[in-house]
């Protein structure tokens, strides 16, 4: 879940969820591991809690975005072009 709030240029965020990953630190699982069916024990999947707060500089009809957060797993920092 997002919640983005705030006016004119300045946005707050919050953000809470879930993050899955495997054991080797992946984002997707893959359908048939190598290795058989002792790869596939090994290679089990892990949720992580994703849980961040965050500033947002985002002018109406501009074209920068700046973005920072700080949360679990890490600190964040997001330069971006709007269009």
């Amino acid at each position: 879940m997002h919640l983005m709030t705030g006016a004119n240029n300045a946005h707050a965020e919050f953000t809470i969820g879930l993050r899955c990953m495997d054991n080797d630190g992946h984002y997707f699982y893959p359908e048939t591991p190598p290795g058989g069916a002792a790869e596939s024990e090994k290679n089990q999947l892990s949720f992580f809690p994703n849980v961040s707060i965050g500033f947002r500089y985002q002018k109406p009809g501009g074209h920068l975005l700046l973005r920072t957060s700080f949360g679990i797993p890490f600190l964040q920092v997001s330069l971006g072009y709007q269009f």
